[in-house]
Formats: C-alpha cells, sequence, structure tokens
C-alpha cells in the first residue's frame, strides 16, 4: 500500500489524468483522483469529498485554471491548486499564475520529473522527506532543456535550510553545491561564494563533495575578479579529483585555471630551443598542418615520437600531432587510437588540461562518426588487447563521457 494522496483534477484529458496518477503510483503513493471540468463540477466535487490538491490545467474548454484558483481562493480550507499546462511557458505567464494564489506551476512535458512539487504541494510528504524533496527539484530545474534557475534557486534555498535543521549532513553538502551551482550560472558570484564558503567552513563536512564545492567556488571567485583565490579553489578542486581519479572532472578544472589564466597578463613565451631535435620535428608538424599537407604532419609526428623518451608531456604532444594528421586524411582509427594514447600520457604527466584536449577531440570523433565508431572502437579494444593492454581501462571512460558530454 503506498501513501495516500487525493488529487482533483480540473482537465479535459483523462490521458492526461492516467498519466500523472502513473507517476504518482511510481513514486510510491496511491493515488484517488477525479477529473472535472467545469466550475459546476468542480464545487460539486469539493462538497462530496476532501482533496489534498486540486490540478487544473491551464486551459479547459469554456473554463481556466486561474478560474478555478479564483474559485477556491474564497472557499474555507480550500486545497491547495497546482497549473498544469503546456501553456505555461514563460517567467511572466507563471509568475501570474503564481500571484493569482496558485500553489505552484507545473509544465505537462517533465510532469514525470516533477512529481516531488506535487507531493509537496499536497501537503502529503513527511516532514524529514522535504529536504530531499526540495533537492530533487532544485537539480530537476537545473537540468531541463531550458533551464528555470530561480525555480532552482527557490528550492536549492529550501533544501539547504531544511537539510541544516534536521542535520541531515550529505543532503545538505548536495543542497549546497547545487544552490552554489545556481548561483554560478545565474551570475549571482557573490551569492555563490557565500553559499559555498559556508559549506567549506564545517570541518565536518569536508570529506563530501569537497572537489566539486572548491570548483563552483572558483568560478564565482573568477566572476568576482579574485584571481588568486579563484587560482587556489581551482587547484584544490583539481588536485582534489585527481587523487579519486576522477580525471574527467579533473580535467574541467584544469580548462577553467587555463581560462582563469588567459585573464592575466601573458609572460613572454618561451621560443623552442633550434638544437632540440623533439621541438624541431613538432614546430614542422605544426607548420605541414597549416599549409593543409597532413602526410608530412605526420611523419613528422612520427619523428618527434620517436625522440620524445620517456617524457609523458612530449609524448602527449606527439600523439597530438599525430591525431590531427590522421583526421585531416580521413584515417579515422588512427586518429581516435592517437586521442587515446594522447590522453594516457596527458594523465601520466598529470596534465589535466591536456587530458582534456584529448578526450575534447576523441569525443567529437565518436559523435561525429555514429555507428562507425564503435566499429573502430571494437577494433581498437581487440588490439589492445592483443598488446596485452586493459582496453577497457584505455577506453570505457571516453567513451562514457563522449556518449555523456554535449561537446
Amino acid at each position: 500500500m503506498g501513501r495516500p494522496i487525493r488529487v482533483l483534477f480540473v482537465e479535459d484529458s483523462a490521458d492526461d489524468v492516467q498519466l500523472v496518477t502513473r507517476y504518482l503510483t511510481r513514486a510510491g503513493y496511491e493515488a484517488t483522483v477525479e477529473q472535472v471540468e467545469s466550475s459546476g463540477e468542480l464545487q460539486a466535487a469539493l462538497e462530496r469529498s476532501h482533496w489534498d490538491l486540486v490540478m487544473a490545467d491551464y486551459m479547459v474548454p469554456g473554463f481556466s485554471g486561474p478560474s478555478a484558483v479564483s474559485l477556491l481562493k474564497d472557499r474555507p480550507a480550500a486545497p491547495p491548486v497546482v497549473i498544469v499546462s503546456g501553456a505555461v511557458g514563460d517567467e511572466i505567464m507563471g509568475l501570474q499564475v503564481l500571484l493569482s494564489g496558485a500553489r505552484d506551476y507545473l509544465a505537462k512535458t517533465y510532469l514525470a520529473r516533477l512529481v516531488p512539487a506535487i507531493v509537496l504541494a499536497a501537503g502529503v510528504i513527511a516532514e524529514e522527506e522535504r529536504p530531499g524533496a526540495h533537492l530533487s527539484l532544485c537539480q530537476v530545474y537545473m537540468t531541463l532543456p531550458e533551464p528555470n534557475l530561480p525555480k532552482a534557486v527557490f528550492h536549492g534555498e529550501q533544501a539547504l535550510t531544511g537539510a541544516e535543521v534536521m542535520g541531515q549532513w550529505d543532503l545538505y553538502a548536495h543542497a549546497a553545491l547545487a544552490l552554489g551551482t545556481c548561483f554560478v550560472r545565474m551570475g549571482w558570484a557573490g551569492d555563490a561564494v557565500r553559499v559555498l564558503q559556508r559549506y567549506l567552513g564545517g570541518s565536518a563536512l569536508l570529506p563530501l563533495l569537497e572537489g566539486e564545492i572548491n570548483l563552483q567556488l572558483g568560478q564565482a571567485l573568477q566572476q568576482l575578479g579574485d584571481v588568486a583565490a579563484s587560482r587556489a579553489a581551482l587547484v584544490h578542486a583539481r588536485d582534489w579529483f585527481a587523487a579519486r581519479d576522477l580525471n574527467h572532472l579533473a580535467e574541467e578544472a584544469a580548462v577553467q585555471l587555463l581560462e582563469l589564466e588567459s585573464t592575466v597578463e601573458p609572460a613572454e613565451p618561451d621560443l623552442p630551443d633550434p638544437d632540440d631535435p623533439f621541438a624541431g620535428h613538432r614546430v614542422r608538424g605544426e607548420y605541414f598542418l597549416l599549409r593543409n599537407n597532413p602526410a608530412l604532419a605526420v611523419r613528422e609526428g612520427l619523428a618527434a615520437l620517436g625522440v620524445a623518451g620517456q617524457d609523458p608531456v612530449r609524448t602527449f604532444y606527439s600523439y597530438s600531432l599525430l591525431m590531427r594528421g590522421a583526421r585531416v586524411r580521413g584515417h579515422h582509427k588512427e586518429a581516435m587510437g592517437f586521442a587515446v594514447s594522447a590522453r594516457v600520457a596527458a594523465l601520466e604527466a598529470g596534465r589535466f588540461d591536456l587530458a582534456f584536449q584529448a578526450t575534447q577531440s576523441f569525443g567529437e570523433m565518436y559523435l561525429s562518426l555514429g555507428a562507425e565508431a564503435a566499429q573502430i572502437l571494437q577494433e581498437l579494444e581487440q588490439e589492445y588487447l592483443t598488446n596485452g593492454v586493459d582496453a577497457a581501462q584505455v577506453i570505457g571512460s571516453l567513451k562514457e563521457l563522449a556518449e555523456g558530454w554535449a561537446w
């Protein structure tokens, strides 16, 4: 038996009612529902039974969600109203709905992810579960195709306050990260720093999400123009991720560091040593790529690899040159293999900024090649296994990143 919830729908689509009922059942609620389509039917249903919530379509033929709100506004002990509609697509209309007295407004498109909003509005969720429900909604609103950051901030603040009051410290850590991330994305750097530094000030909480918190803190401090503090937070995040083999996150922190350093007056660049064979091969390879001569660029890349020795940074640059030359020539399998080798070398050197470059190149190729990429990876894995290399370790994480990141 699920937890009971009684929902009265002002809705002209029985299919939509069934869909929401299914979402509630899946979330562990036993829903008692009734569907009405007019003012008279709504009032009759309210007289017959007690309801936890009224869910009203923004526009029903001959009736509307805002009309339902007006009808219930002066009714004693009236249930809260949530407006649900595909028509509520902009912030101005949503604000008007809330100002009219509705408890919330939800887009039908995302109702499967917004069940916590329904049960919060209905008041049927246990007190200790409320912070978790608010955190879930904060994360949902942040990750929608068109993020709703104001609503994400509202739910993030509710989650943070509730988790602190109840001593739910793991949830508090995730709420601080989510809320700080919202503030960073909105450009509210001061608020982000306040929330994130408050989290870091609690020594008992440090093991939880310390890297992610410092990553967001570094971005917020950069927005405030505090280069030194931003650099310290980003370096801390990068090293924290690296120590736990979270290499894709270490790469993200390294890229943020590069962007930060690009805002600082650059030092005079070091010129290549004319007596260094590696430098000569690399410079000539880059020149041949600029002149659209990938065959000669690959030749120089192989020569550079031959003199790179045990230096993983030089090995990275050699494989990077080989990868780009192979891509221009349309040799996809070789290019993807070189990208994998470049990333391995960069990680060996602890250069997560370089590793990110290889990861990004691999992802671009993987996504652009479609079905051909899967076949290429299969062949590469077999070759690695033949040579005694753990193929899953070398390729698996890159494949996962390529599928999960928006390049």
